[in-house]
């Protein structure tokens, strides 16, 4: 008999509403702050591409891709895909 209760691992999941994005990148903060401790928008997982003109921003994140275009189009080499687990990583 088992006294631990077995629960799925659900994978994390980021919902994101294009439409009430302003770019301020708050969002690109927090996630570098959360992942490596500190306020540095280059180390974030986030990253907001924006057309000012338009007043368009459109927030993205690595989609972790089965066939990564990325990986082949980095000069320096320095993006790899586990086998084991599909992460990209830089």
């Amino acid at each position: 008999m088992r006294t631990c209760v077995e629960r799925s691992v659900m994978p994390k999941r980021l919902f994101i509403d294009y439409e009430r994005c302003n770019g301020c990148e708050i969002c690109a903060l927090h996630c570098s702050f959360a992942k490596t401790g500190t306020f540095n928008p280059s180390l974030s997982r986030i990253h907001v591409i924006g057309w000012e003109e338009k007043g368009l921003y459109v927030p993205t994140v690595c989609l972790h891709c089965g066939d990564p275009p990325c990986l082949p189009a980095c000069p320096e080499a320095a993006m790899s895909k586990d086998r084991g687990t599909e992460i990209v990583s830089i």
